[in-house]
């Protein structure tokens, strides 16, 4: 199927990632293009010390930032009012410092509200008619739907892709170097194998351009970004309607760091039932609720259809995680289900499975685990105000959305 084709027919799950990318990045990427922008992705993120204690640094460092203007205004008034932004700003810093080296601060937030605005905006009419109708049909029939995702998705590529411009720009007069085995960002790896790739001459891999390096940010700050922040969010909702789960994780907390430090990382094998706790939200949130399509390369059997190659399918996510066969009672929020069974671990598939399963997992887990770990070891968190019923409030949209008008109360822990 020609290129030219498959763009005009591509359904709508793929209008924004297809018409932005051309078919490459990462999302909407196919072939030897996605496995080599894949296998440079995960090389990048080891490197910058995703799965390490580097990673959990960052990710500490970020939050300390955040908490610290927590606790100047506990200081002043007993207690602070958090708001969705709180968990927006967090995730949203941490992977932006990842991706092109800079957190959000008091000058640059309102850049990146504005864009998760007008990103949860096009989330909200992006639905199962836009995951089968052609492109032209959205194009030309409903505009609006179409101008909506495609300004969304073109202003994060402004973002992203305007500080890895600009370092190019330096590198070429001189007034920046790379350090191609201390990189600063996925930025500068980025840059770094993309000079390696273009001294090769001919026998350098093509897909080492700025275009690219654009798309692959994109779609890693896309998918970076919101599904995190949504987990803790419906995370924090869930645990202040359930304080008893509250009481468990912060007295296994507590035994474990004494209330003297930080949660770390290495104390994960000493925290099953927040570990259990951390695996409940994410199969209640279940953000992702329908995946991206996919081609099968070849003729497939599935439970006695005969499913010929190239067929796009994918998989109802949403679906899997309330099948009663696997999760008795599955719209009761139950940590201990995870306890009462290991196994359940294996029917939670929230970043996907196979060779096309989340690029940033760890480091998705890692902020799930030290971010809602260490805000329990430091507050007592309770409700602010009567909350939405955090149902999905767009159940047939591609990921699940939950009413963000919901608030909490933070107020320090007295040190025992």
């Amino acid at each position: 199927m020609s290129s030219d084709l498959t763009h005009f027919w591509c359904p709508g799950a793929l209008l924004a990632l297809w018409c932005v990318s051309g078919g490459r990045g990462l999302l909407s990427a196919n072939g030897e293009n996605w496995a080599e922008m894949r296998q440079f992705t995960l090389l990048a993120f080891r490197k910058m010390g995703v799965g390490s204690g580097l990673i959990e640094k960052r990710i500490m460092a970020e939050l300390d930032g955040r908490c610290s203007e927590l606790d100047a205004e506990i200081d002043k008034n007993g207690k602070v009012t958090v708001s969705v932004e709180f968990f927006d700003l967090t995730v949203g810093s941490v992977i932006n410092s990842l991706l092109i080296g800079k957190r959000f601060d008091e000058n640059s937030k309102d850049e990146f509200l504005k864009i998760k605005k007008l990103f949860d905006d096009s989330s909200e009419t992006f639905n199962i008619f836009d995951l089968n109708v052609p492109v032209w049909f959205l194009k030309w029939v409903v505009p609006w739907r179409f101008n909506l995702t495609w300004n969304a998705r073109q202003n994060i590529l402004t973002h992203v892709g305007k500080e890895a411009l600009e370092r190019l720009e330096k590198l070429k007069d001189g007034t920046y170097d790379l350090d191609s085995e201390d990189p600063k960002d996925l930025v500068d790896c980025f840059l770094a194998k993309m000079r390696s790739e273009n001294e090769k001459g001919q026998d350098g891999h093509p897909g080492y351009t700025m275009d690219s390096l654009k798309l692959v940010l994109h779609d890693l700050w896309l998918a970076g970004q919101g599904t995190t922040a949504t987990s803790l969010y419906v995370g924090f909702m869930k645990l202040v309607t359930h304080p008893s789960v509250v009481l468990k994780i912060q007295k296994e907390l507590l035994k474990i760091t004494e209330g003297s430090r930080n949660l770390t990382l290495q104390d994960r094998p000493n925290t099953p039932y927040l570990n259990a706790t951390i695996a409940e939200i994410q199969r209640f949130t279940s953000v992702l609720n329908v995946n991206f399509w996919r081609i099968n390369a070849e003729e497939i059997s599935f439970r006695g259809f005969q499913v010929p190659a190239c067929t796009m399918m994918t998989a109802q996510i949403g679906a899997l995680h309330v099948n009663e066969q696997y999760f008795e009672d599955p719209e009761k929020f139950d940590p201990e289900r995870f306890l009462r069974n290991e196994k359940l671990l294996q029917q939670l598939i929230p970043f996907g499975i196979g060779k096309r399963s989340c690029v940033g997992e760890q480091l998705a887990r890692s902020e799930l685990y030290l971010v809602l770990g260490n805000l329990l070891l430091r507050y007592d968190i309770r409700a602010h105000g009567t909350l939405p019923t955090n149902m999905d409030v767009f159940p047939y949209s591609s990921a699940k959305l939950p009413d963000t008008s919901g608030k909490f109360e933070f107020r320090k822990i007295r040190k025992m």
